[in-house]
């Protein structure tokens, strides 16, 4: 029996809690990467300890993959990559230190790079014919730009670097991404906002987003898992579900 596998690297709460109970409805196998101990309500099959600020916690969780697929016959594998965030970077304080610079780019470029590579130099290999497909958040700062320099350098960089992939047309290898702008994540700032000052939360809204609509993680989940039901037709597509936020100036 052919087998969907998911492989999520990007903890267990918000998008990542919404994307893994989404695949789990639609029959796949989920694994998910996090360094959270407490797994909340998610359906995952299975769950591996991984601490994108550590080296060593990075290689020792993707070793151990390969030996999980050994007994399974893939239909396909997609991976999800939802790292990222600013990590309250200023750099325009010099202060902050070289290293809280480098996080901010460990967090939206390099960890998806070195997940992505190993992935087709290891697991590829290993697969058969099954497709494998990489699915990417992004931003809607690196379209409008109003936030840290940093951040959004990182953000720009991680789209470029899914371009690049998709450029060098490797066979059967399918790259997307989702750009998101305003979120509705229970654990953020303007989900508290919009419960406890809904009319400051409103300001921001006519201030940001054209459409008004302030979509759930759930939603958001749902429409990722079908919208790249065929990779290969989606393959190189970025998905501006921003809400205008990504191009609206007012």
């Amino acid at each position: 029996m052919l087998v969907n596998r998911s492989f999520i690297f990007g903890g267990c709460r918000g998008l990542s809690l919404s994307l893994t109970n989404e695949l789990a409805s639609s029959d796949s196998y989920v694994t998910v990467f996090t360094r959270e101990q407490q797994h909340s309500n998610g359906r995952a099959q299975s769950y591996n300890y991984i601490d994108i600020d550590n080296i060593s916690s990075i290689d020792n969780a993707l070793s151990n993959i390969p030996q999980s697929l050994c007994a399974q016959s893939l239909d396909k594998l997609d991976v999800y990559l939802l790292y990222g965030g600013g990590l309250g970077v200023n750099s325009l304080c010099y202060e902050a230190g070289y290293q809280a610079y480098i996080r901010v780019f460990n967090h939206n470029v390099f960890i998806q790079h070195k997940i992505t590579s190993y992935f087709i130099n290891q697991i590829q290999p290993i697969i058969s014919n099954a497709p494998l497909n990489f699915i990417y958040i992004f931003s809607a700062v690196s379209k409008h730009y109003s936030a840290d320099p940093l951040y959004v350098a990182s953000k720009l960089a991680l789209e470029g670097m899914m371009k690049a992939f998709v450029c060098m047309r490797k066979p059967n290898v399918t790259f997307s991404g989702f750009r998101l702008g305003m979120v509705d994540v229970d654990y953020k700032y303007f989900h508290r906002l919009s419960t406890e000052d809904p009319v400051a939360f409103k300001q921001i809204l006519d201030e940001n987003l054209p459409s008004q609509y302030f979509p759930s993680t759930d939603e958001v989940a749902k429409f990722m898992v079908q919208a790249t039901t065929n990779s290969f037709l989606t393959n190189g597509m970025i998905f501006d579900i921003s809400g205008g936020n990504s191009w609206f100036v007012k």
